[in-house]
């Protein structure tokens, strides 16, 4: 019987303020859906392509409910670990195939959840920001 954690781990990050766009390199600020520097909760799901686009949860623009949306990972930065607590976000977290699959590391859970931000932060850090 598998124990019901008071809490889950969770890939967190912001959107990047400003970023380059098209041809002529036009300055955007934040991305489509999101402002500048808002929270977002991060679902990994298309490994096969290297995590270009990626899942996310969080508060958009002009709305104050959750939007869940897939986004180019290069609008991501200060990607890090957190606790969640809240019920829905914990749902989507056990039906995630990522996180399950880092559950299944035991003792090695939290480790792998927090190379995988690591990666995603050095890798923008090199080639996407301003």
């Amino acid at each position: 019987m598998e124990t019901v954690r008071e809490f889950e781990y969770c890939l967190v990050g912001n959107i990047v303020e400003k970023h380059y766009f098209g041809q002529d390199k036009e300055i955007k600020y934040g991305s489509k859906h999101f402002s500048g520097g808002a929270k977002v909760y991060i679902f990994p799901m298309f490994g096969g392509c290297g995590h270009e686009q990626i899942r996310v949860i969080g508060i958009p623009r002009k709305r104050y409910k959750m939007l869940d949306v897939i986004i180019p990972s290069k609008h991501l930065i200060n990607v890090r670990v957190k606790k969640i607590y809240k019920p829905d976000l914990k749902e989507k977290i056990a039906e995630n195939f990522y996180y399950s699959w880092w559950k299944e590391e035991g003792d090695n859970e939290l480790n792998s959840i927090i190379k995988f931000a690591e990666s995603i932060n050095n890798y923008n850090k090199e080639h996407y920001q301003i």
